[in-house]
């Protein structure tokens, strides 16, 4: 019997117009195609702001002391600032975005550069273990190498991060219609009647 309400339900659901010939569908979607512009434009920024902060990573390494200060902030806040310029020249409606995304890029990936030189300094390969337990010695090896894996790493992650950012903001071109390219719906027309 119970087998026989759903069917009969079913068919029900069946014989009912659905929402895309009312046009509600069509209103809702949105032009998903990929925007090679502003692609290039944040990828494009964000390459030159990798090879500024590539270029004062190798600067400071020639450098001791307060002299490598200021090449080493370089390093480290170069690239996610140059794609948030990026950004803002490929949308500029997308300022706060912008700046939440790249501060949480320069922000985290410090954190993730660190840990992952301590899990790697010590032993020159990833080692989970060595990484909780010889923290003092694997502060004295980072140390000793100037922090060259931290660098390099955070030059890494972010360069990685920001072409995946790059990637996503040119897949999702726009989250409202767009009027423009919108097809008009057949099934609704003004001299229809309700």
């Amino acid at each position: 019997m119970v087998n026989m309400t759903l069917i009969a339900n079913a068919q029900a659901c069946a014989r009912q117009p659905f929402p895309h010939q009312y046009g509600i569908i069509p209103a809702m979607q949105t032009n998903r195609s990929f925007d090679l512009k502003t692609f290039l434009i944040m990828l494009g920024a964000a390459a030159l702001g990798g090879i500024w902060a590539n270029y004062n990573r190798i600067l400071a390494a020639g450098l001791s002391g307060e002299a490598a200060l200021r090449p080493n902030v370089w390093a480290v806040f170069a690239l996610p600032f140059a794609l948030f310029i990026g950004w803002l020249i490929a949308r500029r409606h997308e300022g706060w975005l912008a700046f939440f995304v790249c501060f949480c890029l320069y922000f985290f990936s410090t954190f993730i550069a660190a840990r992952y030189e301590s899990c790697t300094v010590v032993t020159g390969q990833f080692n989970l273990a060595i990484c909780f337990a010889n923290t003092a010695e694997a502060q004295a090896a980072a140390q000793a190498n100037r922090h060259e894996i931290y660098f390099l790493s955070i030059l890494v992650i972010q360069s990685l991060a920001a072409l995946a950012t790059a990637l996503q903001r040119a897949l999702s071109r726009s989250t409202m219609p767009d009027r423009t390219q919108q097809q008009p719906n057949p099934a609704i027309s003004p001299n229809r009647p309700a």
